[in-house]
């Protein structure tokens, strides 16, 4: 096994719409993509590619897959500030309720669905699209899917091209291979999201603006991922930052008391280094 580690910087179209499956109306939208989004948009990529289908079951399965050598997953906005919103146009139904078909022309009221979406518009901070920026640790260097082992490589990375619903583009800018190696150290500083679990990982300080959001476990994804998201079950707090200004980046200094957990080095070359939190 070869731990490997991907940096990938993303376009937004517009924004970000999380749905739930099976339901048409959607959550109170988030800050921003939940770690568990990207992980789909990971087995979207897969699946297409390896022409798995795209069905719930092998969707599913391939999140799982992700989800069992995932070391660490964190990201952090380069030059954006998130907007929550809520739409309030109607959805039109595609259905059968009691043998009859909807839509309906002669039943209008039935032949709509939801009437709230919650999303999230990006407003950029410079004359370039908003920009988000992911990190990702594996412990392996593929996944076995049907007993078949599918390489995890920068090309799975270049071919995503949504995170969230069907409306929700990104346009992947870069995808880079950093060198990583585990940082042995009680404290350090991250300018990335990071879990917040108690007596493990702790927030000391920071520096300009962050916010929790709980996000579905990215780390512990279950066979019964959509009882899990309607339910609210198996939820993981996180720390995410917010840019206020270019200038102005938000750091944290972080304490980590847990033997499960560590500081991963980021390196780019020689030049920069960064930390993000993840399991050993």
């Amino acid at each position: 096994m070869i731990m490997i580690g991907f940096v990938i910087d993303m376009e937004f179209v517009w924004g970000y719409q999380c749905n739930t499956i099976g339901l048409s109306r959607s959550p109170v939208p988030y800050l921003y993509p939940p770690p568990s989004s990207f992980l789909g948009a990971i087995a979207e990529s897969i699946a297409r590619y390896y022409n798995l289908g795209e069905n719930i079951n092998k969707s599913s399965e391939l999140i799982r897959a992700l989800s069992e050598k995932l070391r660490a997953i964190a990201f952090r906005p380069l030059n954006f500030i998130p907007l929550r919103s809520a739409s309030r146009e109607r959805i039109l139904a595609i259905k059968i309720t009691q043998g009859k078909l909807f839509p309906s022309p002669t039943d209008l009221s039935k032949s709509f669905d939801s009437v709230r979406r919650g999303l999230t518009i990006v407003s950029s901070l410079t004359d370039f699209a908003p920009r988000i920026r992911w990190t990702v640790i594996f412990h392996d260097n593929e996944i076995t899917v049907d007993n078949k082992k599918i390489p995890l490589d920068d090309e799975i990375f270049w071919r995503i091209h949504r995170i969230g619903s069907k409306e929700s583009l990104v346009s992947v800018v870069s995808v880079f291979k950093p060198h990583i190696r585990v940082v042995n150290t009680k404290c350090n500083i991250t300018t990335y999201s990071f879990p917040e679990i108690n007596r493990a990982i702790n927030l000391q300080k920071i520096i300009g603006k962050w916010q929790i959001e709980e996000y579905l476990n990215p780390y512990q994804i279950t066979k019964n991922l959509i009882q899990d998201i309607l339910g609210h079950q198996n939820m993981l707090s996180f720390w995410v930052p917010l840019l206020t200004s270019i200038i102005r980046i938000p750091k944290a200094r972080v304490e980590i008391t847990s033997n499960q957990w560590c500081f991963y080095e980021i390196k780019y070359g020689n030049e920069l280094i960064e930390y993000v939190v993840g399991r050993r």
